[in-house]
């Protein structure tokens, strides 16, 4: 019996079933598609301390993509797996263009704003479900969390060598 890896990251998560085979629509975390995917021969599902072993994969001419479990042959069976996310050890993840970089790697970054001075500390990535962007978890010198969307406007700069993130804070509106 393989024991749960410490260092799983999150890669996906499983959307419905798709077809009479048993797949499942997947909503990757990244835009890798099938070439990124499909170095996934074992996953771990969230919630489960066994790997799934013998998954396939393959994409559509849309670009959807879809997996399936070894031994799920049906929907009905695929359905138990819905809205579930998957995990692969880190260092299966594949190495990246220089300049890139993945979600969970913006943890613990030092976060500034733009003139320089600190805001704090990212203490979580949200991945974002269904095409919504990402959330940025900043820990306020405070101590209170600040939930920011990870879009452009607000994410001016990452560098992941220097352990920074330069975030432009947009005006707030108090909701009474």
């Amino acid at each position: 019996m393989t024991s749960k890896p410490d260092n799983l990251i999150e890669i996906g998560r499983l959307r419905r079933p798709w077809g009479l085979k048993g797949e499942l629509i997947v909503a990757p975390i990244n835009d890798g598609g099938l070439r990124f995917y499909s170095r996934f021969k074992t996953i771990w599902l969230a919630d489960e301390d066994t790997p799934r072993e013998g998954v396939s994969w393959r994409q559509d001419k849309g670009g959807k993509l879809y997996l399936r479990l070894q031994g799920v042959t049906t929907p009905e069976a695929a359905k138990a797996f819905s809205d579930r996310t998957f995990s692969a050890p880190l260092e299966q993840l594949p190495e990246l263009a220089k300049g890139d970089f993945y979600l969970h790697e913006l943890a613990n970054l030092r976060a500034v704003n733009e003139a320089g001075q600190p805001l704090g500390e990212v203490s979580d990535v949200i991945s974002g479900a269904g095409g919504a962007n990402a959330i940025i978890v900043l820990k306020q010198p405070d101590g209170l969390e600040r939930l920011l969307p990870f879009i452009r406007e607000i994410v001016r700069e990452i560098d992941i060598f220097g352990k920074r993130i330069v975030l432009r804070l947009l005006d707030e509106v108090e909701v009474k």
